[in-house]
């Protein structure tokens, strides 16, 4: 269908380990690893994970600092304005590669300014619920939603974000309505929503609710992606539920190409939105138009309490947005 949750390092590129004798010397003190999402999300869990690996390695001490906000942009904006002597690096996911720059709303939010260091994981996006819900197939859910247009709340990440645009299609592909409510932040406050019964479904990757899987709190209803995660075997692709859904036209949504081989972002190239249909500005359109955003970034229509903003739901995707395909970019 397409986005993968995909964690990439990058740091401040002019100057980067300007001479040899700087090399041999580092790491010489401390160095902040900058998370552009808050305490407790898939990215945060990652990347605290990789710290604690690399201090071992390198023999110096890595922090992490949380630095949400702008949907990954405040945080990867300190990256990019960070003295660029290797002390600070910072994590790059899908919306700080795509949501960000197509937006536009930061003259200073330039990819050039950072040097990538590794792609860290690329993960597909799933759709998760409540294991205390009605829901225990796909099926269930998407019938539910026809039954009751505007009614089944699904949380997603920040407005504009990758899991937003995931549901959109999904509404499109299925021909339903869901109340999406946008909780910015990333996956923790998702979190939160599930356990406080605020919403059933989640729409995030499966390994952003990896704690919740494993206690029995929530579970993967369905994988956007054609081969299952060796994780969550027992979670169906999208390209199964496409041969059992025919009459919901769900040969609509592609998956991404598995978790061998699969094409992630690579570089810029990820800003082409893979080898879509539509390139990356009637992308922005149409997303603008669906997640109730003026042409500038503005915000028309939306309310909530919470951080959780309530998306409006009757507003559906013309012909030039059905025709949309994109194949799998990274987060």
């Amino acid at each position: 269908m397409l986005k993968k949750l995909t964690v990439a390092m990058a740091a401040a590129s002019i100057g980067l380990f300007a001479s040899a004798d700087a090399r041999a010397d580092y790491p010489e003190r401390d160095i902040r690893v900058v998370v552009p999402w808050g305490a407790g999300g898939g990215t945060d869990g990652i990347v605290r994970k990789l710290t604690t690996i690399a201090e071992d390695i390198i023999g110096t001490s890595m922090y992490v600092e949380n630095i949400e906000g702008g949907i990954s942009a405040t945080g990867v904006s300190e990256v990019m304005k960070a003295k660029p002597d290797g002390y600070t690096i910072g994590a790059l996911t899908y919306d700080s590669i795509v949501t960000v720059p197509w937006q536009g709303l930061l003259p200073s939010y330039n990819m050039e300014k950072l040097k990538l260091i590794a792609r860290v994981t690329s993960e597909p996006d799933a759709i998760v619920v409540d294991a205390d819900g009605p829901y225990e197939s796909i099926g269930d859910l998407l019938a539910d939603a026809k039954a009751n247009p505007g009614k089944v709340k699904v949380g997603i990440q920040n407005t504009g974000s990758r899991t937003h645009l995931a549901m959109l299609q999904l509404q499109d592909a299925a021909d339903v309505e869901f109340n999406l409510i946008a909780y910015p932040g990333g996956a923790a406050p998702q979190k939160e929503a599930i356990l406080n019964d605020e919403v059933e479904v989640a729409a995030t990757s499966l390994g952003d609710f990896a704690s919740l899987i494993q206690s029995g709190d929530a579970f993967g209803l369905m994988e956007f992606s054609e081969t299952r995660n060796p994780t969550y075997a027992d979670v169906p692709t999208a390209a199964e539920e496409k041969s059992r859904h025919p009459g919901r036209q769900l040969h609509r949504l592609r998956g991404s190409r598995g978790h061998s081989g699969r094409r992630g972002c690579q570089d810029r190239g990820c800003l082409q939105a893979g080898a879509g249909k539509r390139r990356i500005p009637e992308m922005g359109r149409r997303c603008r138009r669906d997640a109730g955003l003026d042409r500038n970034g503005g915000r028309h229509g939306l309310g909530g309490r919470d951080g959780a903003n309530p998306l409006p739901a009757d507003g559906r995707p013309g012909r030039e947005g059905r025709d949309l395909q994109v194949d799998a970019p990274a987060r």
